[in-house]
């Protein structure tokens, strides 16, 4: 069997610098070349470093008979496609989010936040309201217009300082699960664009001596999905009335 050629081994990365400079410039047929061999590598962050590093120093010592003014324009060129050629590897920009802890007032002083901002609608299902701090911000909320449906656990609803039949009273529209399993979620999503969700509960105690956890994100896919569940529930359950009738908001 014949050997192969030369021109059928892998060309390395100097040859492809080389290949590339030859005439002083970077092409658009070169620097698709070059995309191509690149892509094929599946660089790694590390890997990218050493062609970058390389690069520069196969540009230092072509400097010495070379117009400084090309030679610039070539490198910019041949490093811009080796950091697009990684950035195509890596996954998708999220979506901004953020996560706070307690115990200690982060978690809270987020919610209140985001029940400050909330201008049409705010879509609540959470375990237990027995946060006056809370309480407070929603009732300001249905004044200020915001529709405000809450998704709650009926057993929950009768403990002492249970602020459902207040937020009620205030004019949200309100839900209980009426089953003997727990309604357990704790999530809230404010105008179908930010999701608030963890394991804090909306309770004195979780901000003040739980270890708890705090997300908020804007993620639409993940907004998308706890919205989902939300309407959900809401559709099966219907409004449960102190008096054991439902009132249906559909």
């Amino acid at each position: 069997m014949a050997g192969k050629s030369k021109e059928d081994e892998p060309l390395g990365w100097l040859d492809v610098l080389e290949r590339t400079y030859d005439d002083e410039r970077l092409s658009r047929t070169e620097a698709r070349a070059l995309s191509a061999w690149l892509e094929a590598q599946r660089l790694s962050p590390s890997r990218r470093r050493a062609l970058r590093s390389e690069a520069f120093r196969f540009a230092t010592q072509q400097a010495a008979g070379a117009g400084v003014g090309d030679l610039l324009a070539w490198l910019e060129g041949v490093l811009a496609r080796v950091d697009a050629a990684v950035e195509a590897q890596q996954p998708a920009p999220t979506a901004g989010a953020h996560a706070w802890f307690g115990p200690g007032p982060d978690c809270l002083g987020a919610l209140l936040e985001a029940w400050r901002r909330v201008r049409e609608r705010a879509d609540v299902c959470v375990f237990t309201i027995t946060d006056d701090r809370l309480t407070r911000e929603i009732e300001a909320a249905v004044r200020r217009g915001v529709r405000v449906r809450i998704v709650s656990d009926d057993d929950k609803s009768e403990d002492l300082g249970s602020d459902v039949d207040r937020l009620r009273a205030a004019g949200a529209q309100v839900v209980l699960d009426a089953s003997e399993a727990h309604m357990h979620h704790k999530f809230a999503v404010f105008d179908g664009q930010q999701l608030v969700t963890g394991s804090f509960n909306w309770t004195r105690s979780a901000s003040e001596v739980n270890a708890e956890n705090l997300v908020v994100t804007d993620d639409p896919r993940l907004v998308g999905a706890f919205a989902n569940e939300f309407e959900r529930l809401w559709q099966r359950l219907g409004d449960l009335r102190p008096d054991g009738s439902r009132t249906d908001f559909r």
